[in-house]
């Protein structure tokens, strides 16, 4: 298993830990996966103020920020993609996007990714 794998799998095993997340936020920054990086890490952020009413916070405004920059790139559209569910690379007419605060569908060819902060069961 490779450090990308490890990480990815200390997140899954626990996905409620926030500190698991941060760790492979910085390690994916640091392997060159920067938006895949700021993704993990902006949806993190965003998700400490899922069950808030009103929110005046610059940290959740950065972090919606953050999603809608990385996911406009279409990054996410690549990383589906890449599980072979869509054209690889996919062009801007292959991939659609909605958001809901720190919940992002992205949908490419037949298939759909949901990407949010996972959560206890």
């Amino acid at each position: 298993m490779d450090d990308r794998a490890a990480l990815l799998a200390n997140v899954l095993n626990d996905p409620a830990a926030d500190t698991a997340r941060l760790v492979l936020a910085d390690g994916l920054e640091e392997h060159g996966e920067n938006a895949f990086g700021r993704f993990v890490r902006a949806g993190l952020i965003a998700a400490r103020f899922r069950n808030e009413d009103l929110i005046h916070a610059p940290d959740y405004c950065d972090a919606l920020d953050t999603i809608a920059d990385v996911v406009t790139s279409g990054e996410p559209a690549r990383w589906l993609a890449a599980l072979a569910t869509g054209p690889s690379p996919p062009g801007p007419s292959d991939w659609v996007w909605d958001h809901a605060a720190d919940r992002v569908t992205v949908r490419t060819g037949p298939a759909a990714g949901v990407f949010t902060r996972g959560a206890a069961l």
